[in-house]
């Protein structure tokens, strides 16, 4: 896997623990405080906020938001290994060997390309091969046929 993007999940999965401990804390306080005082289910805002399955929303757009990204999460990878799909590529990610990756989404799905030859470039339709699943099956890795 390029190094890049190892770093960049490694960076993202950090923040994500380090916001996660932080709301479970910030939580924690937070019901401290309504025993004391006895408020009702309101934020600063004067907002209502609403919880689901453990997590709190200040809004039912967030609400929504969070829902649909769990039903993403949780769902079937829309390809299949060995099927040859278009990508369009919306990045592309150069290594500092000078190699390229290119990342694209089928139905919302992410889909990186290593070895990608370097005429590609962003908006280009290419043909790729999925080879394997990332971990959890929340993405795929292809291999470059061609251009579409």
């Amino acid at each position: 896997m390029n190094p890049r993007v190892v770093v960049s999940v490694v960076v993202v999965a950090v923040t994500g623990a380090v916001k996660l401990i932080s709301k479970f804390r910030n939580r924690d306080n937070d019901t401290e405080e309504d025993e004391e005082s006895g408020s009702s289910n309101q934020s600063e805002s004067g907002q209502e906020s609403t919880t689901t399955g453990g997590q709190q929303f200040e809004s039912e757009k967030q609400k929504a938001s969070w829902e649909a990204h769990e039903q993403a999460t949780n769902r079937r990878p829309p390809v299949e290994l060995g099927e040859v799909r278009d990508l369009g590529v919306e990045e592309i990610i150069t290594h500092h060997s000078g190699t390229q990756t290119a990342r694209g989404k089928i139905e919302g799905f992410q889909v990186f390309v290593k070895d990608v030859p370097p005429s590609v470039r962003s908006l280009d339709i290419i043909q790729v091969k999925i080879t394997s699943y990332g971990r959890g099956r929340t993405s795929a890795e292809g291999r470059f046929m061609g251009y579409a």
